[in-house]
């Protein structure tokens, strides 16, 4: 799946954010689009999860072992992934309990009540313009590898999604 096909495949749920969350469709749409590897990674693929979100305190110890968590914010599904995480000054590989879904589009909706109900993330909650909010999910610490090329851009202005809002 190219990145246009992508974008096109989820733009109709993205474009809701703004109205029902208040969050930028064209910056979700790229999170989802690096995060996803344009829905082609294991995690897309396997467990529609288009944004790597983590269950708190999961335990597993590889594929096809049993998964735990305690989580209260989280009743739905578990996948245990090999992922990448910067411990101790190394980026090492290890595996964690990662959110699942039925479908992308409750991933997306998975990933709007997330941004809202972390404090962490509230500048970019309101936000009209791509530039501004793009520093601002690089100060909040949101995704330090998320990169906004000129490709996305271009690929986002091809299927109609605007990079920019009006306020209500």
């Amino acid at each position: 799946m190219t990145r246009e096909e992508f974008l096109q495949e989820i733009r109709e749920t993205v474009m809701t954010l703004w109205a029902d969350f208040q969050i930028l469709p064209s910056i979700a749409a790229a999170q989802a689009a690096h995060e996803s590897g344009n829905g082609q990674s294991d995690l897309a693929q396997n467990g529609n999860a288009l944004f790597g979100i983590k269950v708190a305190n999961g335990v597993c110890d590889g594929p096809g072992e049993p998964v735990s968590f305690d989580d209260p914010s989280w009743t739905g599904g578990v996948i245990c992934h090999l992922t990448w995480e910067h411990i101790d000054g190394e980026d090492i590989q290890v595996y964690d309990t990662f959110r699942i879904y039925d479908s992308w589009g409750a991933s997306i909706q998975d990933y709007a009540d997330y941004l809202h109900v972390r404090g962490l993330y509230d500048a970019v909650i309101g936000e009209t313009d791509y530039l501004s909010l793009h520093k601002r999910y690089l100060m909040q610490a949101m995704r330090p590898t998320l990169t906004m090329s000129s490709e996305l851009l271009h690929s986002s202005k091809n299927i109609n999604l605007p990079i920019g809002m009006k306020k209500r």
